[in-house]
């Protein structure tokens, strides 16, 4: 079972090294991670990946015992008395899902008339769910069901090609400008045409 530790920002990987430090029974703590996500940034005239936390204050542990691992946490004061472990459910895990050994892959996509299309990466199929873009930073923020509640979380996209197609629209020739398809008919309907003298 998955649960999850309040570490508040900047606390993660010190909690992470308290845990794997005190906790040894692989029963009551069989993984502990820090998620992190891969984004994109401009140095030098270059673009340079590099990674960063997905989930900045949390952070997340595998236990067949969650209860004992809190009473264990606490013992060691990786948990203040009052605190408790989240344990995840099946829809907070779908953030996971995504992840590949930990990691929000950086994804990539173009934008074809005014349109985004996710062409690699985890937001394939997702598209619904991001709800902005920054093509700038390369940033994509994206809603999820974590804890409970709706969250937005900021990925990494970088969208590097913009196409317009132009639609070409067919030629209407109006009825007036076309030939008489019967010539000798056109003739008589002129010929008809009363002549006026001034």
């Amino acid at each position: 079972m998955w649960c999850a530790m309040v570490t508040g920002t900047g606390r993660e990987e010190q909690m992470l090294m308290a845990c794997e430090r005190h906790i040894d029974n692989k029963a009551l703590l069989s993984k502990c991670f820090l998620p992190l996500r891969q984004e994109i940034f401009h140095a030098a005239g270059e673009w340079h990946l590099q990674t960063k936390k997905l989930l900045p204050g949390y952070l997340f542990l595998a236990s067949d015992y969650p209860k004992q691992l809190t009473e264990q946490c606490k013992k060691n004061h990786i948990l203040a008395k009052n605190d408790e472990l989240i344990l995840l459910n099946d829809q907070d895990m779908g953030l996971f899902s995504l992840t590949k050994n930990g990691i929000f892959e950086l994804s990539k996509g173009i934008i074809v008339n005014g349109k985004l299309k996710i062409i690699s990466g985890p937001l394939m199929g997702k598209k619904s769910e991001i709800k902005k873009i920054d093509r700038h930073k390369r940033k994509a923020w994206v809603s999820v069901n974590l804890f409970g509640k709706e969250r937005l979380i900021v990925v990494g996209l970088e969208v590097f090609q913009k196409i317009e197609t132009v639609h070409q629209k067919a030629a209407v020739t109006h009825k007036d400008s076309m030939p008489a398809k019967n010539g000798k008919k056109h003739i008589e309907r002129m010929a008809q045409t009363k002549k006026v003298t001034c």
